[in-house]
C-alpha cells in the first residue's frame, strides 16, 4: 500500500510540473572553456500589466494580467580568466527558457526557442544568431515553419522542432516538424535546406487509422503535413492485417494477435507516409494537435488547411 501511494504522489508531482517552464542559467561551450550566464539583473517594476487578445472562434477578446519577472542582461565569460567578455543586453530574450549553443572561441552564441509558450504565431523570434554581442540574425518562425498548423500542441506549449544540434565552430543544424532538415553557418546564413528522404514522392499525413473488416482498413486525415489531401477526409489503404500489425507494434505495446486487432478496430494516431494515394510507406511518431484556428496564425494567412 505505501509502495502505490508513493508511485501516486511521484506519477502527481510529475504531472503537476510536466508542462511547466524550465530555467536554466547556465550554459557552457563544448569545450567548457565559455560560459554564458546572467551578468546583470534587471528587477522586476512588480505592475500589473494586462493583455488582451481576440478569440478566432468566438470573436470575443480574452484578457490577462501579469507581472513582469526579473530579467537579466547575459554575459560570456572565460572560465579559465574569470574575466566577462562582452555581453548580450537583450533583457526581453528571456533565455533561461530556451537553449543557448555557444561555439568553441567564444564568439558565436545561438540561442533557440526550443520549447514555446503559447500559440504558434508566425511572428515568434524563434532563432538568434550573435556574433559577440552583435545580433547578426533572427529567423522568426514563419521563416523556419511554413505552415503553423504543423505543429504539436501541450497545455501552455507548442513543438516546432524535433532535434537540433550545434557545431564548435558554430554551425547549427535543426531538423523541423515539417521533416525539413536545415543548416546554418556561425553567422547564421542558410546553408542549406533538405527534406527527409521518406518523404520523397509521398504525402505525410496525421491521422486515425480504424480496422474496418478483414484486411480493410482507412485513415481519417486530421493534418496534411505535405500533400493536397485535406483535412477530414478519409483514405482506403491497401493493407492486409498482417503488415498493420506489423506497423501498429513499431510505436505500441506488445500484445496477443487478437488483442492487436481490436485496438486496430478501435483505431490509432500516427503521422504516415502515404504513396501510390493509398498504401504506407513509413511512419512516424510525431502528433499535429493545433486547433483549427492555427490557420489564422499562418503567414500572410494564404494557407488553409
Amino acid at each position: 500500500m505505501k509502495s502505490f501511494i508513493l508511485l501516486l504522489v511521484l506519477f502527481i508531482t510529475f504531472a503537476s510540473y510536466a508542462d511547466q517552464p524550465r530555467n536554466r542559467y547556465v550554459f557552457k561551450s563544448k569545450n567548457n572553456r565559455y560560459v554564458l550566464k546572467p551578468s546583470d539583473t534587471l528587477f522586476s517594476d512588480k505592475k500589473v500589466y494586462r493583455d488582451s487578445i481576440l478569440n478566432p472562434l468566438s470573436k470575443k477578446y480574452e484578457y490577462s494580467s501579469y507581472t513582469k519577472g526579473d530579467r537579466y542582461y547575459w554575459g560570456v565569460y572565460d572560465s579559465i580568466s574569470r574575466n566577462l567578455l562582452y555581453k548580450i543586453k537583450n533583457d526581453s530574450l528571456y533565455i533561461e527558457t530556451r537553449t543557448a549553443m555557444i561555439s568553441d572561441d567564444g564568439q558565436t552564441v545561438i540561442i533557440i526557442d526550443d520549447y514555446p509558450g503559447g500559440s504558434g504565431f508566425s511572428s515568434i523570434q524563434a532563432l538568434h544568431f550573435y556574433n559577440r554581442d552583435n545580433l547578426v540574425r533572427m529567423y522568426s518562425l514563419g521563416e523556419l515553419v511554413t505552415n503553423m498548423c504543423n505543429m504539436s500542441r501541450s497545455a501552455s506549449h507548442f513543438d516546432w522542432l524535433t532535434g537540433f544540434s550545434a557545431e564548435p565552430d558554430g554551425k547549427l543544424e535543426i531538423k523541423t516538424t515539417e521533416f525539413k532538415t536545415i543548416g546554418f553557418d556561425a553567422v547564421g546564413a542558410i546553408t542549406y535546406k533538405t527534406d527527409d528522404p521518406r518523404s520523397i514522392g509521398a504525402e505525410i499525413l496525421y491521422g486515425k487509422i480504424k480496422r474496418l473488416g478483414r484486411n480493410h482498413f482507412v485513415l481519417k486525415v486530421f493534418q496534411s503535413i505535405n500533400g493536397t489531401t485535406k483535412r477530414g477526409v478519409t483514405i482506403n489503404l491497401l493493407h492486409s492485417d498482417r503488415e498493420m500489425k506489423k506497423i501498429y507494434r513499431e510505436y505500441h505495446m506488445n500484445g496477443l494477435f487478437d488483442s492487436i486487432l481490436s485496438d486496430l478496430k478501435r483505431g490509432f494516431w500516427m503521422t504516415f507516409f502515404i504513396v501510390e494515394g493509398n498504401r504506407i510507406r513509413e511512419t512516424s511518431s510525431s502528433t499535429y494537435n493545433m486547433p483549427d484556428y492555427c490557420n489564422i496564425y499562418n503567414k500572410n494567412n494564404e494557407r488553409n488547411d
